[in-house]
């Protein structure tokens, strides 16, 4: 059974949502591309909006499904694994980036 969701907004409507299973992780990371602010920046203390600047990166310490930059300058990548009801998503912030 999926489970249902209550969000207030800003606005002060209370839209009902439904949670539904991801296919696989390219989906994932396709939904996660076009609305980064799902990803939960705000754990790490950062502001956003938060933009993605890459896809399946190469990077000396491997290959993140998203990189993403913060307007402050700090960078966070996040990983996907699973498919179905597994999935899951690891992010990991970095410091700012020194310019």
């Amino acid at each position: 059974m999926a489970r249902r969701i209550i969000v207030l907004t800003p606005d002060g409507k209370m839209p009902l949502l439904t949670e539904v299973m991801t296919h696989d992780e390219a989906q994932l990371q396709s939904h996660l591309n076009e609305h980064p602010t799902m990803i939960p920046i705000e754990e790490f203390g950062w502001s956003g909006p938060l933009m993605v600047v890459g896809r399946e990166c190469s990077l000396p310490s491997g290959a993140p499904d998203l990189v993403a930059i913060a307007p402050s300058g700090q960078i966070g990548t996040s990983e996907m694994s699973g498919v179905g009801p597994g999935v899951g998503v690891r992010v990991r912030g970095t410091g700012a980036l020194q310019i």
